[in-house]
């Protein structure tokens, strides 16, 4: 058991955020270990409630838009001043952010990343290896409910083959193609396959673009559409996870991000249990190849063949959830927080 005392700083707690979630499962985990936590969602009024705590570690979870910068620097010098080692967590990487990139580089004690390749990135900048961490996402668990009674209850057929999406309205996420994905397989399993969305629109230009093009094409090609909740209405993944495994196959069609991050919503998909395809590009690459069927083209038609594949094959599918339920106990949580504990102590 840990008796350390950490402190978690995340500015995103209690907002839809995937980051707010990220540190609120951690936190949870590393108090199993025992250690003392303490979440702050503020960099410039909680630092009283960190001294008093005393901690031995704070730990802030840094994307670029969460903080300004002039706050971070401050805040990190203040725990310099303090004596208390600050490590920053990184979920997200720019070389273009120079300034924001000096400051955590050169005031924050140790940095975490989710995966190797950003580990690399960060060396070949000049960073210790001694300073770089990785500790990877970890996998949540679910109390799924069974996979009948969910299609009964969406009044799902028995033989309908369902494919599910879900997450965001983001361009890169490519919804309109998991669409024609789904006219392509409509075309080869008549009257039988639908479109499970689970969406969350977000209040933006870009967003809203991405959400029109993706109904454009709906209409256009005539998709059968389940849609699980309203769109502006932000629904815990707890909610909807049984609704994810009542699908045939998950899809998530991205295209390349050109980003060191590692991807939370194929690990909530995984912990689905349900065959996935994914696009093959680096924001999956941390997930083992037998655990989802990757798609190097990454075309909707090639997308469609994979999903067809998995349709037809027992074997494939089975195989599939097996080393998904492995990889999940491997990098749940709990294991997550005790690499953490002995990583940084």
């Amino acid at each position: 058991m840990s008796n350390l005392k950490i402190c978690l700083v995340c500015s995103t707690l209690g907002v839809p955020c995937g980051i707010g979630d990220y540190t609120v499962s951690l936190a949870k985990a590393l108090d199993r270990t025992g250690a003392d936590v303490l979440l702050i969602n503020s960099i410039k009024k909680g630092f009283d409630s960190i001294i008093n705590f005393k901690p031995d570690i704070v730990n802030i979870q840094f994307e670029y838009s969460l903080y300004p910068i002039a706050d971070l620097n401050r805040f990190l010098n203040k725990l310099r001043r303090n004596g208390i080692m600050s490590i920053i967590t990184m979920h997200g990487w720019s070389d273009w952010s120079v300034e924001d990139n000096n400051v955590i580089e050169n005031k924050a004690d140790r940095i975490i990343v989710p995966n190797d390749r950003f580990r690399r990135r960060l060396i070949e900048r000049g960073n210790s290896s001694d300073k770089i961490m990785v500790i990877p996402l970890g996998f949540r668990r679910f109390r799924l409910e069974e996979r009948e009674r969910v299609r009964a209850r969406l009044r799902i057929p028995d033989d309908r083959k369902v494919v599910g999406m879900y997450g965001f309205f983001e361009p890169w996420k490519r919804f309109d193609k998991g669409a024609k994905a789904a006219a392509l397989l409509q075309r080869k399993y008549p009257n039988n396959i639908s479109l499970l969305v689970r969406s969350f629109s977000k209040n933006y230009e870009m967003a809203k673009e991405a959400e029109k093009i993706f109904g454009d094409v709906v209409k256009s090609e005539g998709v059968d559409i389940i849609e699980i909740g309203a769109r502006d209405m932000y629904l815990p993944l707890e909610k909807i996870a049984s609704v994810l495994h009542a699908c045939d196959v998950l899809l998530y069609p991205y295209q390349e991000l050109f980003t060191y991050s590692s991807s939370a919503a194929i690990r909530d998909g995984i912990s689905s249990f349900v065959p996935i395809v994914v696009s093959d590009i680096s924001f999956f690459g941390d997930i083992p190849g037998n655990c989802v069927l990757k798609v190097k083209s990454c075309s909707y038609r090639d997308m469609a063949v994979a999903i067809s594949r998995i349709f037809e094959d027992k074997v494939l599918r089975e195989g599939m959830i097996k080393n998904q339920q492995q990889l999940a106990e491997k990098y749940s949580w709990d294991n997550v927080a005790k690499l953490y504990i002995n990583l940084i102590y």
